[in-house]
């Protein structure tokens, strides 16, 4: 049986944001960057789920896996005036340069992505307390501008997932436009 958790993919999505995760509740020694700046991002999911969110905007900068040694990238777009609504656009490759990149069918690849392609995620919170979550099936990352300290572009890509409100899968497009600033963590064991 196929286990998502047991893909290279999937293994580099999980450390990732759990190291962004810790990364956010550090404190600051004043020699890094600016903790006021957490980039930002504005982002519209349009079809039966809809709504338009923003927040902060982080980017993992590479990252090496420390069983397969390959190197994994994630953009994450955190909502702040819609907590649980979040983007992430991940990489198994190195941070991206300027251009404009196709996003893969993550279902269809079985979570399971092949070096340098690129796969999206969305969640959207609902009314109720309900969560609606989503992998690509489709569409486009621009990036606009990238260093090691910032990455801006826009997205397009359209999410098949469950609807839990009417307990039917449903494809819906997210869109935006992000600034994203390097949040760098390690992982023990990654």
């Amino acid at each position: 049986m196929y286990d998502p958790l047991k893909t290279r993919t999937a293994r580099l999505a999980v450390c990732l944001l759990l190291g962004i995760g810790l990364a956010a509740c550090g404190g600051d020694d004043g020699t890094g960057p600016d903790e006021n700046d957490q980039g930002e991002f504005t982002a519209t999911v349009s079809g039966p789920i809809s709504g338009t969110f923003s927040g902060y905007a982080w980017q993992s900068g590479t990252v090496v896996d420390a069983q397969s040694n390959e190197q994994g990238w994630v953009l994450f777009l955190g909502s702040e005036d819609n907590p649980g609504s979040v983007v992430y656009v991940v990489r198994l490759g190195s941070r991206p340069g300027t251009g404009s990149y196709s996003l893969v069918d993550f279902n269809q690849s079985s979570g399971d992505l092949q070096s340098g392609e690129f796969a999206g995620i969305a969640t959207v919170s609902l009314p109720g307390g309900l969560t609606f979550a989503g992998s690509s099936t489709g569409g486009s990352l621009t990036i606009t501008s990238s260093s090691e300290d910032r990455v801006k572009g826009s997205f397009n890509f359209q999410i098949t997932g469950f609807n839990p409100t009417t307990q039917m899968e449903v494809t819906a497009t997210v869109s935006g436009t992000f600034n994203a600033v390097s949040n760098p963590f390690t992982f023990p064991g990654f």
